[in-house]
């Protein structure tokens, strides 16, 4: 199941993502917020693809499961 380690890994460096300081420049904030919706699209991607997968086996499953809630917690709030 190592399309869920690639889906914790993406989805720790957007919950990892320094603030920006408010002091920050009009450039360096549109840089930022690209950056972030670079990841937020790979991340995506991989969870559309992990609605194919076979999860026949409890423990990928699970760890699946509990990636996807924490997804959509991400990105629903």
């Amino acid at each position: 199941m190592s399309i869920a380690f690639r889906i914790q890994e993406w989805y720790n460096l957007l919950q990892d993502a320094e603030p920006l300081p408010a002091d920050a420049g009009d450039d360096e904030r549109q840089k930022r917020e690209d950056e972030l919706a670079s990841k937020e699209l790979v991340l995506a991607e991989l969870l559309k693809l992990a609605v194919n997968l076979d999860y026949a086996d409890e423990i990928g499953r699970r760890k699946m499961f509990d990636l996807v809630r924490k997804c959509l917690d991400y990105f629903l709030l």
